[in-house]
């Protein structure tokens, strides 16, 4: 991926080729079309962060509403984003199996 101001062409949206086109925010980028993969029976380590992202994203959906009054929004990165790098980092309790959120520190 990559971003870029003003192409030959100028900016553009949608495919061109091999490349996408879009905008998120005030940052354009261009990002290639990927190939198809043969996918792999997923490893232990892949299902059990698979199963925090799904933690975290169920809590935080619940909370959505006022995410934006408690987190700041910054340039490359929005409330909800860095919500999540919260939770990840303060209040995941990653000892037990299945992990869990402890609450006490997921809004404090």
């Amino acid at each position: 991926m990559a971003t870029y101001e003003n192409g030959v062409n100028g900016n553009f949206k949608g495919k061109v080729g091999s490349v996408i086109g879009s905008k998120w925010k005030s940052l354009n980028y261009i990002k290639g079309i990927s190939n198809k993969k043969k996918i792999a029976t997923p490893t232990e380590a892949q299902i059990n962060q698979r199963e925090k992202i799904s933690l975290v994203g169920k809590f935080l959906r619940i909370l959505n509403p006022v995410i934006s009054l408690g987190f700041n929004q910054k340039e490359n990165a929005t409330s909800y984003n860095e919500a999540t790098a919260y939770v990840f980092k303060n209040a995941l309790n990653k000892s037990t199996s299945p992990c869990s959120i402890r609450y006490d520190k997921a809004l404090s």
